[in-house]
């Protein structure tokens, strides 16, 4: 295994992280924190919500995450700030 290789992968696909990240910033700064269901249809979008509420960055409770089966048919945002305080320290916001 090539150490070097995959830490350059980790790292470029860390920087997926922020747009996501800063467009629910904006949403929430746009509604001022009230409870307005917003979905999220960008599936690469989706992919990287799921992997930051994996990872405990991303607030559980601001996000409704819809399955059918075992898949995940949607995602919607409610308003609510969606950093924890790791996420908020890890990514820099």
């Amino acid at each position: 295994m090539d150490y070097k290789d995959q830490l350059r992968k980790m790292k470029k696909h860390r920087k997926r992280y922020f747009p996501v990240v800063e467009r629910l910033l904006a949403i929430h700064g746009e509604t001022g924190g009230d409870r307005v269901r917003h979905e999220i249809t960008d599936i690469d979008d989706m992919v990287i919500i799921l992997e930051l509420l994996d990872l405990g960055y991303l607030d559980a409770d601001s996000f409704i995450v819809v399955r059918s089966f075992d898949d995940v048919s949607r995602i919607y945002y409610n308003g609510r700030y969606p950093l924890t305080a790791a996420g908020g320290g890890a990514l820099g916001f």
